[in-house]
């Protein structure tokens, strides 16, 4: 009879597999991740270099202190204002001022300009613009 002794360490093995396997998993994931970190970068939006804006056009305020004021101004990027302003006398609090303007800008996304038409006076302020809604 031949009599055959098994010296192989079998919890040595397995824990040397499972750490083998552990590592491929690891390294699995971390590509992963990198992948999905290279597609959040080339799916980001490119990034907007400001443009320098400059004034094109002013009407300096002419207020003295005394009745009402005007001013206006227009920037190269489509964004505008203008504004008057009369003193009225009367209403329940004594004088107050009306005041009638405009301003414009330019949504930077849709290259769509808006103008707003407005008069606050004794009963509020009330905006005007075809992109606004009607009361």
């Amino acid at each position: 009879m031949i009599l055959s002794i098994d010296i192989s360490l079998p919890i040595e093995t397995n824990q040397y597999t499972h750490l083998n396997k552990m590592n491929a998993v690891g390294i699995t994931i971390e590509i992963i991740v990198l992948a999905a970190l290279v597609a959040v970068a080339v799916a980001a939006p490119p990034a907007v270099v400001p443009q320098q804006v400059v004034l094109v056009k002013e009407t300096p305020s002419d207020n003295v202190g005394l009745g009402g004021y005007n001013y206006g101004f227009q920037l190269s990027d489509g964004q505008a204002r203008e504004e008057t302003a009369e003193l009225v006398g009367g209403g329940t609090d004594g004088q107050f001022l009306r005041v009638r303007g405009s301003f414009s800008f330019v949504d930077p996304h849709t290259n769509v300009a808006y103008t707003v038409n407005y008069v606050a006076d004794e009963n509020g302020f009330h905006p005007e613009g075809e992109h606004l809604p009607r009361v």
